[in-house]
Protein backbone atom coordinates (compact mmCIF):
# COMPACT_ATOMS: atom_id res chain seq x y z
CA UNK A 1 0.00 0.00 0.00
CA UNK A 2 1.61 3.10 -0.60
CA UNK A 3 2.99 5.59 1.80
CA UNK A 4 0.17 8.69 1.06
CA UNK A 5 -3.10 6.27 1.88
CA UNK A 6 -1.12 4.98 5.36
CA UNK A 7 -4.35 7.11 6.83
CA UNK A 8 -4.07 5.48 10.17
CA UNK A 9 -0.23 7.52 11.14
CA UNK A 10 -0.44 10.64 13.16
CA UNK A 11 -1.86 13.43 10.93
CA UNK A 12 -0.73 16.93 10.78
CA UNK A 13 -1.82 18.69 13.41
CA UNK A 14 -3.03 15.68 15.27
CA UNK A 15 -1.66 16.14 18.70
CA UNK A 16 0.52 13.52 20.28
CA UNK A 17 -2.02 12.67 23.24
CA UNK A 18 -4.87 11.87 20.61
CA UNK A 19 -3.13 10.07 18.05
CA UNK A 20 -2.07 7.58 21.14
CA UNK A 21 -5.05 7.51 22.33
CA UNK A 22 -6.08 6.85 18.98
CA UNK A 23 -3.27 4.07 18.66
CA UNK A 24 -4.52 2.28 21.62
CA UNK A 25 -8.19 2.41 19.65
CA UNK A 26 -6.45 1.07 16.17
CA UNK A 27 -4.74 -1.88 18.22
CA UNK A 28 -7.76 -3.05 19.38
CA UNK A 29 -8.90 -4.86 16.40
CA UNK A 30 -11.87 -4.81 13.66
CA UNK A 31 -14.08 -5.57 17.14
CA UNK A 32 -13.15 -1.99 19.01
CA UNK A 33 -15.52 0.77 20.49
CA UNK A 34 -14.80 3.76 21.81
CA UNK A 35 -16.22 2.89 24.74
CA UNK A 36 -13.76 0.06 24.64
CA UNK A 37 -10.73 2.08 24.35
CA UNK A 38 -11.84 4.72 26.84
CA UNK A 39 -12.05 2.16 29.59
CA UNK A 40 -8.65 0.63 28.97
CA UNK A 41 -7.45 3.62 28.92
CA UNK A 42 -9.11 4.37 32.40
CA UNK A 43 -8.21 1.22 33.88
CA UNK A 44 -4.57 1.64 32.79
CA UNK A 45 -4.57 4.43 35.41
CA UNK A 46 -6.20 2.43 37.85
CA UNK A 47 -9.38 4.27 37.76
CA UNK A 48 -13.09 2.89 37.34
CA UNK A 49 -14.43 1.86 34.43
CA UNK A 50 -17.29 3.88 32.57
CA UNK A 51 -20.86 3.54 31.01
CA UNK A 52 -20.43 6.37 28.78
CA UNK A 53 -17.77 8.41 26.87
CA UNK A 54 -17.00 11.77 27.98
CA UNK A 55 -17.62 14.40 25.29
CA UNK A 56 -13.55 15.24 24.43
CA UNK A 57 -13.33 11.32 23.20
CA UNK A 58 -16.18 11.65 21.29
CA UNK A 59 -15.27 14.98 20.04
CA UNK A 60 -11.77 13.81 19.30
CA UNK A 61 -12.65 10.78 17.71
CA UNK A 62 -14.69 12.38 14.79
CA UNK A 63 -12.75 15.42 14.79
CA UNK A 64 -9.83 13.07 13.85
CA UNK A 65 -11.50 9.94 11.68
CA UNK A 66 -10.42 7.18 14.43
CA UNK A 67 -13.17 4.81 12.74
CA UNK A 68 -12.09 5.88 9.00
CA UNK A 69 -8.46 5.60 9.36
CA UNK A 70 -8.84 2.47 12.03
CA UNK A 71 -10.54 0.65 9.19
CA UNK A 72 -8.07 1.73 7.41
CA UNK A 73 -5.88 -0.77 8.97
CA UNK A 74 -7.93 -2.99 8.94
CA UNK A 75 -8.25 -3.41 5.09
CA UNK A 76 -3.96 -2.97 5.28
CA UNK A 77 -3.59 -6.26 7.55
CA UNK A 78 -5.83 -8.46 5.58
CA UNK A 79 -4.29 -7.70 2.59
CA UNK A 80 -0.66 -8.28 4.01
CA UNK A 81 -2.14 -11.50 5.44
CA UNK A 82 -3.90 -12.47 1.63
CA UNK A 83 -0.72 -11.88 -0.20
CA UNK A 84 1.41 -14.18 2.32
CA UNK A 85 -0.90 -16.22 2.54
CA UNK A 86 -0.77 -16.23 -1.80
CA UNK A 87 3.20 -16.99 -1.31
CA UNK A 88 2.98 -19.41 0.24
CA UNK A 89 0.43 -21.21 -1.49
CA UNK A 90 2.73 -21.00 -4.72
CA UNK A 91 5.42 -21.83 -2.73
CA UNK A 92 3.68 -25.25 -1.94
CA UNK A 93 1.76 -25.34 -5.67
CA UNK A 94 5.36 -25.41 -7.60
CA UNK A 95 7.57 -27.50 -5.34
CA UNK A 96 7.74 -31.00 -4.51
CA UNK A 97 4.89 -33.99 -5.45
CA UNK A 98 2.32 -30.76 -6.14
CA UNK A 99 4.11 -31.05 -9.36
CA UNK A 100 3.25 -33.18 -11.89
CA UNK A 101 6.62 -34.35 -13.03
CA UNK A 102 7.53 -34.94 -9.69
CA UNK A 103 4.71 -37.51 -8.79
CA UNK A 104 5.31 -39.09 -12.31
CA UNK A 105 9.12 -39.76 -11.37
CA UNK A 106 8.18 -40.95 -8.14
CA UNK A 107 5.70 -43.79 -9.68
CA UNK A 108 8.04 -44.42 -12.30
CA UNK A 109 10.21 -45.33 -9.47
CA UNK A 110 7.74 -47.40 -7.45
CA UNK A 111 6.77 -49.22 -11.13
CA UNK A 112 10.23 -49.83 -11.95
CA UNK A 113 10.34 -52.00 -8.26
CA UNK A 114 7.01 -53.95 -8.76
CA UNK A 115 7.57 -54.94 -12.27
CA UNK A 116 11.43 -56.24 -11.50
CA UNK A 117 9.58 -58.34 -8.59
CA UNK A 118 7.14 -59.44 -11.03
CA UNK A 119 9.72 -60.90 -13.24
CA UNK A 120 11.26 -62.82 -10.12
CA UNK A 121 9.55 -66.11 -10.05
CA UNK A 122 9.82 -66.48 -6.26
CA UNK A 123 7.72 -62.98 -5.91
CA UNK A 124 4.88 -64.22 -8.19
CA UNK A 125 4.31 -67.36 -6.35
CA UNK A 126 4.39 -67.76 -2.63
CA UNK A 127 4.90 -70.35 -0.84
CA UNK A 128 2.07 -71.60 1.66
CA UNK A 129 0.59 -74.38 3.09
CA UNK A 130 -2.89 -75.77 3.36
CA UNK A 131 -4.59 -78.41 5.61
CA UNK A 132 -7.30 -81.01 3.58
CA UNK A 133 -9.54 -82.41 6.27
CA UNK A 134 -9.75 -82.36 10.05
CA UNK A 135 -8.97 -83.08 13.16
CA UNK A 136 -6.63 -86.37 13.57
CA UNK A 137 -7.26 -87.26 10.05
CA UNK A 138 -6.11 -83.44 8.34
CA UNK A 139 -3.08 -83.79 6.00
CA UNK A 140 -0.77 -80.53 5.79
CA UNK A 141 -0.08 -79.57 2.33
CA UNK A 142 2.63 -77.45 0.86
CA UNK A 143 1.72 -75.02 -2.18
CA UNK A 144 2.16 -72.16 -4.13
CA UNK A 145 0.17 -68.97 -3.93
CA UNK A 146 0.06 -66.73 -6.75
CA UNK A 147 1.07 -63.41 -5.81
CA UNK A 148 -2.35 -61.46 -7.18
CA UNK A 149 -1.75 -58.42 -5.02
CA UNK A 150 1.91 -57.16 -6.68
CA UNK A 151 0.03 -57.63 -9.80
CA UNK A 152 -2.60 -55.44 -8.69
CA UNK A 153 -0.57 -53.03 -6.97
CA UNK A 154 1.94 -52.89 -10.22
CA UNK A 155 -1.09 -52.69 -12.44
CA UNK A 156 -2.60 -49.96 -10.09
CA UNK A 157 0.91 -47.98 -10.42
CA UNK A 158 0.61 -48.18 -14.47
CA UNK A 159 -2.90 -46.85 -14.30
CA UNK A 160 -1.49 -43.84 -11.62
CA UNK A 161 0.90 -42.81 -13.92
CA UNK A 162 -1.38 -42.61 -17.11
CA UNK A 163 -4.02 -40.77 -15.14
CA UNK A 164 -1.04 -38.09 -14.51
CA UNK A 165 0.10 -38.18 -18.15
CA UNK A 166 -3.98 -37.70 -19.08
CA UNK A 167 -3.37 -41.05 -20.88
CA UNK A 168 -6.28 -42.82 -18.59
CA UNK A 169 -7.97 -45.47 -19.84
CA UNK A 170 -11.68 -45.57 -20.70
CA UNK A 171 -12.63 -48.23 -23.10
CA UNK A 172 -11.69 -50.83 -20.75
CA UNK A 173 -13.07 -51.83 -16.90
CA UNK A 174 -9.86 -52.11 -15.16
CA UNK A 175 -11.48 -52.05 -11.51
CA UNK A 176 -12.05 -55.44 -11.56
CA UNK A 177 -10.00 -57.93 -8.71
CA UNK A 178 -7.55 -60.92 -9.65
CA UNK A 179 -8.23 -63.94 -8.29
CA UNK A 180 -5.92 -65.63 -5.96
CA UNK A 181 -4.30 -68.86 -7.65
CA UNK A 182 -3.62 -71.79 -5.30
CA UNK A 183 -1.76 -75.13 -6.69
CA UNK A 184 0.18 -77.31 -4.98
CA UNK A 185 3.67 -77.69 -4.44
CA UNK A 186 4.16 -80.79 -6.42
CA UNK A 187 2.23 -79.41 -9.48
CA UNK A 188 4.02 -76.47 -9.45
CA UNK A 189 7.43 -78.22 -9.59
CA UNK A 190 5.93 -80.06 -12.15
CA UNK A 191 5.15 -77.20 -14.12
CA UNK A 192 8.32 -75.84 -13.73
CA UNK A 193 10.28 -79.21 -14.68
CA UNK A 194 7.91 -79.11 -17.98
CA UNK A 195 9.09 -75.96 -19.28
CA UNK A 196 12.46 -76.71 -18.13
CA UNK A 197 12.02 -79.64 -20.54
CA UNK A 198 10.36 -78.02 -23.48
CA UNK A 199 13.17 -75.27 -23.21
CA UNK A 200 15.74 -78.14 -23.71
CA UNK A 201 14.16 -79.73 -26.26
CA UNK A 202 13.74 -76.61 -28.27
CA UNK A 203 17.53 -75.83 -28.19
CA UNK A 204 18.63 -79.80 -29.01
CA UNK A 205 16.25 -78.71 -32.02
CA UNK A 206 18.09 -75.42 -33.08
CA UNK A 207 21.08 -77.17 -32.39
CA UNK A 208 20.24 -79.94 -34.92
CA UNK A 209 18.96 -77.81 -37.64
CA UNK A 210 22.22 -75.44 -37.46
CA UNK A 211 24.13 -79.38 -38.19
CA UNK A 212 22.08 -80.28 -40.96
CA UNK A 213 22.77 -77.04 -42.22
CA UNK A 214 26.21 -76.72 -41.82
CA UNK A 215 27.87 -77.52 -45.73
CA UNK A 216 30.50 -80.53 -44.89
CA UNK A 217 34.38 -80.22 -45.56
CA UNK A 218 35.13 -80.94 -49.41
CA UNK A 219 36.92 -84.25 -49.38
CA UNK A 220 40.69 -84.06 -50.50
Amino acid sequence: MAETTQIWKQLEMEPNRWFQRFERFRLLGPERTLLGVFNEWRLAKSRPISRSNPKSWRDAANQWRWRERAEAWDQHISELASAVADDERLRILSSGYALKHKRVEELDKLAVLLLGELREENKRWLPDVKSIGSGFAAERVDIVRFNAPLIEQARKTLEDIAAEMGDRMTKHDLSGQLDIVNISLEEWKAAQAARQEQAEQSAAVVVEDEMCNTPSAPSS
